[in-house]
């Protein structure tokens, strides 16, 4: 599943992207790519930030993956808090496979669930 969250500016966006645990290995710091574990079961892999001009809105690009092992609903539930708990108030909008979803909990747990759903569908 992809998402795509939109911060307003780079100072939000840096924010998040400095709040998160560097990898042990010190050695990994500068990764392109960096899991974040939202759950037993749930990692979303986020892109290391391209940058845009100061002022302008940033966008942090995550694929997120979900073990077969846990339920749609339950699956679902877990991005939507964390979707909510990390980004409500931070960012301006929120994509989910390209459609933009409104940071209400209803809608967004709404559109994971099918999200979920259509993918394990294959």
């Amino acid at each position: 599943m992809n998402l795509y969250i939109v911060t307003p500016n780079s100072e939000t966006h840096m924010g998040w992207v400095n709040s998160q645990p560097r990898p042990s290995d010190p050695d990994n710091w500068d990764s392109p790519i960096t899991p974040v574990a939202i759950a037993d079961g749930v990692i979303a892999t986020w892109t290391a930030p391209l940058l845009k001009a100061q002022g302008f809105p940033q966008t942090l690009d995550f694929v997120l993956a979900v073990s077969r092992d846990l339920s749609v609903s339950v699956a679902a539930g877990l991005i939507v808090e964390w979707i909510v708990s990390n980004f409500k108030g931070k960012a301006e909008k929120v994509f989910i496979e390209r459609t933009e979803v409104t940071f209400e909990h209803g809608e967004l747990l709404k559109v994971v669930t099918e999200t979920i759903k259509r993918e394990r569908a294959y």
